[in-house]
């Protein structure tokens, strides 16, 4: 979607870096002409970076570099590696890209890419991490402003992709009640002001974006009086004034085609007709009056005072945390649906059937992830109160060999045999008490951490994990395999989440630890 505006946009911003010269630093960056969205990304970006780095220093350090007055520390460094760090226009590029393709989604669907941007396909995050987050957006300051408002509120330590949707959810209805035409004309500006970039027309957006908007926003109403009259070239820029008057009209619209077809049937009928018509089209004037007193009535009566509307926002930012707070706290949803006439139902049609095979593959995908980790939940149980003994048993090293020759589809193929032969052994008891005996000798386990994993699921954890290098897996599970304890061997878990990127809570992860778990149960 908008791979042309994203295009031009992006070529405008670098040829504008290019005028810094061959080399510059991040901070001469900042201070180019370019545009402040842009450079607000970029600045969040190197800072998450350094964030990242502190993370990692705070994970491996025998010190405790916690704390508001380090913190403080670390953000001098991030500002002294600004002024000192040097970089060219390669360099740059990629994110410059990224920056672009973010805020013109952004703008047009503020929910689904911040969304996108926070968690990408993690299940959930921690506070920190979402605050820092939330210094990539320039648009739509209430967003960040509430949603931090709501993580103070609640002191939470983390929080899940499902719980942030719903809260923008929530933050919508509520505001959308209070100031609908407010906000829907500070989303027109925000829109004509990025997709306006190097353009010489700064009042102009596509009937496209608008749709867009409208539609994430759930306006109806809106949407269908926009499609009414722009219904042809959705991408061909309309003043932000226009689009304002079809939104907001309270009167029936009417489309180019209906005018046509009015214009010749009055021309073909008679006088009289032509009178009788006359009659209830001059009722319908007059109708029409009042509503636009009305309109001019409301748009004085909500005019309020710059004093009084400053010392109400705290009230105002504390009630919509208070209506969110208890809707998330409910168990019952109380919306109300109006019910749409068979037009509407025809015109919408293709616009919910979209949102509805999204809710299904939702629902579909978090069903499947809830009986997985309930059979995990029980599978690790029977681990730990039975221990099986196993006859055949496959060396680590034999599984190590073949993935150090890159042979993934060879250590697939080892561990399916190994499970086929995998065989309880009954034996008598004289037996069984060798074997306990032998077990107590020997330093390696009966069982690998292989074992624990079937081969799909070692795909995906090779896949979302490991982003597909099967030596480095191979190398990890070594390594956790000659750790003297689960806590150990958990440094290293921590350590791989952290260098990959990936939530501790994600589906993969939470395979792989639990596989690590069992392994250690057998001591």
């Amino acid at each position: 979607m908008f791979q042309n505006e994203i295009k031009f946009i992006y070529d405008f911003v670098i040829n504008r870096i290019k005028n810094l010269g061959e080399v510059f630093t991040i901070e001469k960056l900042l201070e180019a002409d370019i545009h402040p969205a842009i450079k607000k990304y970029i600045e969040a970006e190197i800072d998450f970076l350094i964030y990242d780095d502190r993370k990692k220093l705070l994970q491996n350090s025998i010190f405790d570099y916690t704390g508001n007055k380090i913190a403080k520390y670390f953000e001098l460094i991030s500002q002294e590696i600004k002024k000192s760090k040097r970089v060219n226009v390669e360099d740059i590029q990629k994110l410059v890209l990224q920056a672009v393709s973010f805020n013109a989604n952004y703008v047009v669907r503020p929910k689904w890419s911040l969304t996108k941007l926070i968690f990408g396909n993690n299940k959930s995050i921690s506070n920190e991490e979402l605050s820092m987050m939330l210094k990539y957006i320039y648009y739509y300051d209430y967003l960040k402003n509430i949603i931090e408002a709501y993580l103070e509120k609640r002191k939470l330590l983390t929080i899940s992709v499902t719980e942030f949707e719903l809260i923008l959810n929530k933050i919508d209805r509520e505001l959308f009640q209070y100031d609908k035409q407010k906000l829907i004309d500070n989303s027109l500006i925000s829109i004509a002001d990025f997709f306006s970039i190097g353009a010489l027309n700064r009042s102009s957006v596509t009937v496209e974006c608008v749709e867009n908007f409208l539609k994430e926003k759930n306006l109806i109403d809106e949407l269908i009086k926009l499609k009414r009259v722009f219904s042809e070239d959705i991408r061909k820029p309309i003043p932000v004034d226009d689009i304002k008057k079809v939104i907001y009209s309270t009167a029936p619209i009417v489309t180019q085609e209906e005018e046509k077809s009015e214009a010749e049937l009055s021309t073909n009928e008679e006088l009289k007709e032509e009178e009788i018509q006359t009659s209830p089209q001059e009722t319908e004037a007059e109708k029409s009056e009042p509503s636009s007193e009305s309109i001019s009535q409301e748009v004085v009566s909500d005019e309020i005072p710059e004093e009084e509307s400053e010392e109400k926002v705290s009230e105002e930012v504390e009630q919509i945390l208070d209506n969110i707070e208890k809707e998330l706290e409910s168990d019952e949803e109380t919306d109300e649906i109006k019910p749409l006439t068979e037009k509407e139902e025809q015109e919408l049609l293709s616009f919910y059937d979209k949102e509805l095979k999204k809710v299904d593959e939702v629902a579909e995908e978090t069903n499947e992830i809830d009986s997985s980790l309930k059979e995990l939940e029980q599978e690790m149980q029977k681990a730990l109160d039975n221990e099986i003994e196993i006859s055949d048993e496959i060396e680590i090293e034999e599984v190590i060999e073949f993935e150090n020759e890159g042979e993934k589809e060879n250590i697939h193929l080892d561990i399916t045999q190994r499970t086929d032969v995998e065989k309880p052994v009954e034996e008598n008891e004289a037996s069984s008490e060798d074997i306990s005996d032998n077990k107590e000798k020997k330093t390696n386990r009966q069982k690998d951490i292989f074992s624990y994993l079937s081969k799909k699921e070692i795909d995906k954890i090779i896949d979302s994990v490991f982003n597909s290098d099967s030596e480095d897996f191979a190398s990890t599970i070594e390594r956790i395999s000659e750790c003297s304890s689960y806590e150990e061997a958990t440094e290293i878990l921590k350590t791989v989440f952290t260098t990959y990127k990936v939530g501790e809570l994600s589906k993969e992860a939470v395979l792989l630890t639990n596989a690590v778990a069992r392994y250690f149960s057998q001591d």
